[in-house]
């Protein structure tokens, strides 16, 4: 055989085994896919219940902020002063009461359900920790929580969870420990809260930047409609930023939420902008409206019951039981929306009636001018026709 045809033959060799493997190659692309997809629909999705406690822990009655705030306080023979005073010190015994209790019965419902739990409290947090009770397995894990940078900020000192940036690690914590686009939520915020504030500490004055005088005198003052000195400022996370951390914490981890309760005072959406920041990740929102709340009346231990394996579906119930508004995200809309038109003074209501009025006034008065013009013409045109005859 000449070299000619023996090239010819190794070029015609190397072709076919050519369109062989792209063959091979084009027909694994589909089962690739296919697995892929299948994949992803068997991966397992965690049902996890984030309990988020930002409390005012044991040891903040003994701080240097309360110690002055209760002194200036104790200084003041009002009565004002004195249930103030009360109110701060019953807090700060009955609130870390109330967080270990809800831990207990929501560890319960975790076990039950076989469900994870995660908790956070101001208490673990300034020891560096956070807690994970693995409910399929039983196991209870103690982890670490990143170190708080160092702060000189008196407010925060107890109250660290009060902080955005402190919420922002708790979900990222979340989402890496159960991997992305697989956790399905609930979460509980227990906190102290404004119309404006969703995470805040229970003393929000820095009492090393006032004097007790200008403190009782801002206190006298409160909701009189004026100015707040920098110092009165509520300090925490506000409602806005709060929903904007869920909502990167959904984009980033694709996390979904069933229900999220901010188990706050006055909790409920105030404007347009705090409907238009929760996600569409979340699917109900559990607030207050604009009353008060006392946490230590929401009891979770029916959740274990009947049927704990059913306690997302169930939560909403019991909350509305306990008078918790329980809203779509198109509901909220109605809550801001009512707080507008309640703001409009009662004269403004009443101005299409009045302009009405005006308008009906003017249309019969003038009617009434015409046919008294017409009246009076009348007998002249009359006493006309007969001269003329």
């Amino acid at each position: 055989m000449d070299n000619s045809k023996l090239s010819k033959r190794c070029s015609y060799m190397v072709s076919k085994l050519a369109i062989a493997v792209l063959a091979v190659v084009l027909a694994s692309f589909p089962v690739a896919s296919g697995r892929s997809q299948d994949i992803a629909k068997q991966r397992p999705r965690h049902r996890v219940l984030i309990y988020y406690a930002n409390e005012t822990p044991e040891q903040a009655l003994s701080s240097p902020n309360y110690k002055d705030l209760l002194a200036a306080l104790r200084q003041s023979p009002t009565d004002v002063a004195k249930i103030i005073a009360k109110s701060l010190t019953d807090d700060g015994h009955h609130f870390p009461l109330v967080v270990r209790r809800d831990i207990q019965d929501l560890d319960r419902v975790a076990l039950l359900s076989k469900s994870d739990l995660v908790v956070f409290t101001n208490t673990l947090t300034l020891k560096h920790k956070y807690n994970v009770l693995y409910g399929s397995q039983g196991r209870l894990e103690t982890r670490s929580f990143p170190t708080i940078p160092s702060s000189a900020d008196r407010v925060f000192a107890n109250s660290p969870l009060s902080r955005p940036e402190q919420f922002r690690t708790a979900l990222d914590l979340v989402g890496n420990l159960f991997g992305k686009d697989s956790i399905d939520a609930v979460l509980i915020a227990n906190s102290h809260g404004t119309p404006q504030m969703a995470l805040m500490p229970r003393v929000n004055v820095d009492l090393s930047r006032t004097t007790p005088e200008q403190l009782l005198a801002q206190l006298m003052r409160s909701g009189s409609g004026e100015i707040q000195p920098v110092w009165a400022v509520p300090r925490g996370t506000d409602k806005v930023q709060f929903w904007k951390i869920i909502s990167r914490a959904s984009a980033l981890y694709k996390m979904r939420f069933s229900l999220v309760f901010l188990e706050a005072c006055e909790s409920g959406p105030y404007t347009f902008s705090d409907v238009l920041s929760v996600p569409a990740s979340v699917a109900l929102v559990a607030h207050s409206g604009r009353a008060n709340i006392d946490p230590s009346a929401i009891n979770y231990a029916p959740l274990e019951r009947e049927q704990p394996s059913l306690w997302p579906n169930q939560l909403p119930l019991l909350l509305r039981a306990y008078h918790i508004h329980v809203d779509s995200r198109l509901k909220l809309w109605l809550w801001p929306t009512l707080i507008k038109l309640r703001a409009i003074p009662p004269s403004v209501c009443f101005l299409p009636l009045a302009l009405w009025l005006i308008c009906f006034a003017s249309v019969t008065l003038g009617r009434m001018r015409k046919l008294s013009k017409l009246q009076a013409l009348t007998p002249g045109r009359v006493m006309a026709q007969e001269a003329s005859k």
